[in-house]
């Protein structure tokens, strides 16, 4: 099978960048898979993956809150390029992306699957509520996909199931993530002295780009870190990510007295995200929005590191008292939940084994692609 395979975050270092060189590393090893065309964002040139992997970065100028829209409107020109590496099925991985991908199964009768993580409704912008959402909608709604596949049976229920979309075109299948990265088990270094955290101390970790759709989530994260600690000297919160927000979450930590508490590291190189989260006890994710599934939160199982959470969009068909703590969306409900785990150490423990199994099952990156692969042949019989 030749798959062509469509997104505009591929290089970066965002939760959706990382899944996808991940899925690509996967589908590339892939016995079933002859060789993958990837339409991505980048330098203006082609790049070998692999010897069965072709990238094709396409140089966008525009600011970054831009350059989806000049990257989707760009491939729509080098959409025939796919058909050069005789790319018999197209993946596409967001929204614009996939009007490029519908113009190529109109043209040249190959199947297409319209994949999407997530919906802009319950970001915190009127763009990305109102325009962007509707956007997105119209999309859903009207490009030529044999399968949409949706990461979370909670965006199917409370969106695509009340569309005009026909059901039986519509798929479940989560993110994931690599599990020979991501693992409770291979050798990692402790990030703690370079922070000055002492082994002894209960490490918190998030680990988020600073933007305006992570921002209030971390605000109130690091509002509930306030109060657990306050009784505390034993506990630090080290925040992981660059972004345009920094600034703002610096300024909070001031007005908190949370100096010599809460750490914000900014970006790091992605080879070394394993052992941030393998150097800490728990990892904090306060969505403030109804999350899909985050990639972050798939890492950190994959690590064996325990999750506090709020009860919101697919999270809870995720995470359970086997593998971490729901919290209602406030402040002092994320503390008390942050409080159970501080108090018990066993619970953490069993929580790390569980978290490494349900990962196995349900977000190994190999699983997962075995399920495209499958839906790829379903579709090309």
């Amino acid at each position: 099978m030749n798959i062509g395979f469509l997104t505009f975050t591929f290089h970066g270092g965002s939760g959706s960048s990382i899944y996808a060189r991940s899925f690509l590393k996967y589908l590339d090893k892939n016995k079933k898979i002859d060789r993958v065309t990837v339409l991505t964002i980048g330098p203006n040139k082609p790049i070998r993956f692999s010897d069965k992997s072709k990238i094709i970065d396409v140089h966008c100028t525009l600011p970054s809150y831009l350059k989806r829209y000049e990257f989707g409107a760009k491939i729509i020109k080098l959409i025939d390029s796919l058909r050069e590496e005789e790319v018999e099925l197209v993946h596409a991985e967001h929204s614009f992306e996939g009007v490029s991908a519908s113009m190529y199964k109109r043209k040249y009768g190959v199947p297409f699957v319209y994949v999407r993580e997530v919906v802009s409704k319950f970001l915190p912008s009127f763009y990305s509520r109102y325009i962007l959402f509707n956007i997105e909608k119209y999309l859903v709604e009207h490009l030529n996909y044999d399968i949409l596949v949706s990461w979370s049976k909670y965006m199917v229920d409370e969106f695509f199931s009340k569309w005009n979309i026909n059901q039986s075109k519509i798929r479940v299948i989560p993110g994931g993530v690599d599990t020979e990265r991501f693992n409770p088990f291979s050798k990692v270094k402790n990030i703690r002295e370079k922070y000055g955290i002492d082994d002894d101390d209960f490490l918190l970790l998030s680990v988020k780009v600073l933007t305006s759709s992570n921002l209030l989530g971390l605000i109130n994260a690091i509002k509930a870190f306030k109060i657990f600690v306050k009784d505390k000297q034993d506990a630090k919160y080290l925040i992981i990510g660059g972004g345009p927000r920094k600034k703002v979450l610096e300024n909070l930590v001031h007005k908190l007295n949370l100096d010599k508490k809460v750490i914000l590291a900014g970006a790091i190189k992605n080879e070394e995200l394993p052992n941030y989260y393998r150097s800490s006890d728990v990892t904090v994710h306060f969505f403030t929005y109804d999350a899909s599934i985050s990639v972050s939160m798939m890492e950190s199982l994959a690590c064996g590191i325990p999750i506090v959470t709020t009860n919101v969009g697919e999270v809870p068909n995720i995470i359970d008292r086997k593998v971490g703590v729901l919290v209602k969306e406030n402040c002092e409900e994320m503390s008390k939940g942050l409080e159970y785990l501080y108090d018990n150490v066993k619970v953490r423990k069993m929580m790390s084994k569980n978290a490494w199994k349900l990962t196995k099952t349900k977000f190994d990156m190999r699983v997962i692609v075995n399920k495209y692969v499958q839906l790829y042949e379903e579709l090309l019989s």
